[in-house]
């Protein structure tokens, strides 16, 4: 036709269901993580394999009872949580034009 410059198929796509939360599993393959981090030669040379490593994490703030973070109830509590304490270090009135007051203090393990 006159005046067409250009034509694009239309193409059909299924959507995957999605699948339940409580159906979910996290089994990533670290291999190649490993050795391009040389976590593989620490592992060999050293022996160390991670365990009762505890990691701090500073972040403008997590879901703590989110499923990737093991489904807490609260800081520390519910089977397979990963988040096992907390800080507020600004407090809830903070934004820039204010002096950061920490309202909390730590939140640790129960």
């Amino acid at each position: 036709m006159d005046g067409v410059k250009q034509v694009w198929p239309v193409t059909m796509f299924r959507v995957p269901k999605p699948v339940p939360a409580n159906a979910r599993s996290f089994h990533p393959d670290l291999t190649n993580a490993h050795n391009m981090t040389g976590v593989d030669y620490i592992r060999e040379a050293f022996s160390y394999t991670g365990k009762d490593v505890k990691v701090g994490v500073v972040d403008s703030g997590i879901d703590y009872k989110h499923p990737a973070f093991g489904g807490c109830t609260g800081l520390g509590q519910g089977a397979g949580c990963r988040v096992i304490a907390g800080a507020d270090l600004i407090g809830d009135d903070f934004d820039k034009t204010k002096v950061a007051k920490p309202d909390g203090g730590m939140c640790p393990v129960p």
